[in-house]
């Protein structure tokens, strides 16, 4: 290895002490700005759900919980917080809505099913 082999311990500490920085406007702004694709992709997630394309629901909704995580990962400074709080409220009304969109589908196929059932036992008694 070149260079001072005891400067390395040195060099990890200061290399460590950079990530452990306060996050920046900057930072804050990227943060914000991923929730509210996280957002986007949950009002697109709702207009699917409407139209009953599941696939693409759940291709969209792993795309969407991948972009949460890695949203959510960043340090939250204490003047982004209410800008990342108001894009987490929009993201949990627009999940309630999706849900009870996958629930009612989900209750009409169980509805279908049932009158497919009866109807197949009437016409083959």
């Amino acid at each position: 290895m070149v260079g001072n082999p005891q400067r390395v311990p040195q060099l990890v500490r200061e290399t460590s002490s950079i990530t452990c920085l306060p996050t920046t406007e900057w930072q804050a702004r990227q943060q914000s700005s991923a929730l509210r694709e996280v957002v986007r992709i949950t009002e697109e997630m709702v207009d699917i759900a409407g139209e009953g394309e599941w696939e693409r629901l759940f291709l969209l909704q792993k795309e969407r919980d991948e972009k949460l995580r890695l949203s959510l990962l960043e340090n939250t400074s204490d003047s982004s917080v209410h800008r990342i709080s108001v894009e987490i409220r929009k993201l949990l009304d627009l999940n309630e809505g999706l849900i009870a969109q996958v629930e009612g589908a989900r209750e009409e196929l169980v509805n279908e099913r049932h009158r497919s059932r009866a109807h197949y036992r009437a016409a083959t008694s």
